[in-house]
């Protein structure tokens, strides 16, 4: 049973994505300034400030990417991942995350990183659904997971776990119409296609059936050029994505790595493209900063042991499949 709070904000936003087919730049204006009115936590109103202050620019490529979101993204599909991640990951989650770090001392990651493979996945789906679960009691309730070779079967743990947003990240043969099928009543899960010659064909398929999704290009030395100089953004805009996910490859110099999220900034800033561009490190550490001042993020691999992100050395905690995520997390993360 979702809060009255929830309702409220739910029925306010369903009719705000109804209404910016018609007139979009005020339509969401006016959302902006009421959610900062309401804004409770140092999170929301840091979020909503910034945000009223990038939509004073008339000409921002943001409205157009709003304009196209409006017109080629299913109302349901936008609305319940926004609310899954917007009020439950960064609102109710985010006051969770703060309260138990507080109680418990130790820091918890406002989302988790799961890579999960084929052969482990079907002996411990069972363990996923509790880590999950344990996440959500902690106040987590932003996944991202990358599947190797059991894209198909991690559905089924997503379906199961309808308060969360999922961020999928996939290869573009992955993006099948079997596949999008199946994705049909999972309206809280958003797709990233990985960058490659045949994006282009898995991001029309999506548009087509009216997702969400993103793209996501890795990033290191050989390729740094392409982001710094903004011909990547380029790129990425002509296939549509809302979000264009930047990831540091494992031997991305941190020098490399700093100077393209200066890049990231600059480009959201300047609002020339008509997609929003996120480094899944830096950006997600500056997300938990303001959640709880101490940033700190996490990815388990496909052992369920603990890496963290970035240029840090594999923290030897055990595997969350062995040990609880509390236990891994309070070991991992204590509070100075």
């Amino acid at each position: 049973m979702e809060s009255v709070e929830y309702q409220l904000i739910e029925t306010v936003v369903r009719r705000t994505l109804s209404d910016i087919r018609d007139c979009p730049e005020r339509t969401i204006r006016n959302l902006i300034d009421m959610a900062l009115h309401f804004a409770e936590g140092k999170f929301e109103r840091d979020f909503f400030s910034i945000a009223q202050h990038m939509l004073e620019d008339e000409h921002s490529a943001y409205y157009d990417l709003i304009k196209d979101a409006a017109m080629n993204v299913d109302t349901e599909r936008a609305l319940r991942f926004g609310m899954n991640l917007g009020y439950n990951g960064c609102a109710l989650g985010a006051k969770t995350i703060r309260e138990n770090e507080e109680k418990h001392r130790f820091n918890i990651p406002w989302s988790l990183s799961l890579i999960v493979d084929s052969l482990r996945f079907g002996k411990l789906e069972d363990r996923y659904h509790d880590l999950i679960a344990q996440a959500n009691s902690l106040g987590v309730y932003t996944f991202l997971i990358r599947a190797k070779g059991c894209m198909q079967d991690i559905l089924s743990l997503i379906e199961r776990h309808k308060n969360s947003a999922f961020v999928l990240l996939c290869r573009a043969e992955e993006i099948t119409t079997s596949f999008i099928s199946t994705l049909e009543d999972l309206p809280h899960t958003m797709v990233s296609v990985l960058m490659s010659k045949d994006a282009d064909e898995a991001c029309a398929l999506l548009r087509k059936h009216k997702y969400l999704y993103a793209l996501e290009i890795p990033y290191g030395t050989e390729n740094a050029a392409a982001i710094t100089t903004g011909s990547a953004f380029d790129a990425a805009q002509t296939l549509h994505p809302a979000f264009t996910l930047l990831t540091p490859k494992s031997s991305c110099p941190e020098s490399i790595s700093h100077r393209v999220y200066e890049s990231v900034q600059q480009a959201r800033e300047e609002q020339q493209y008509r997609t929003i561009p996120l480094d899944i490190v830096h950006d997600f550490r500056v997300i938990d900063s303001i959640i709880s001042n101490d940033a700190c993020s996490a990815c388990f691999d496909e052992s369920g042991v603990l890496w963290v992100n970035p240029d840090q050395p594999q923290r030897s905690a055990g595997s969350v499949f062995d040990r609880s995520l509390f236990d891994i997390l309070r070991e991992t993360f204590p509070k100075i």
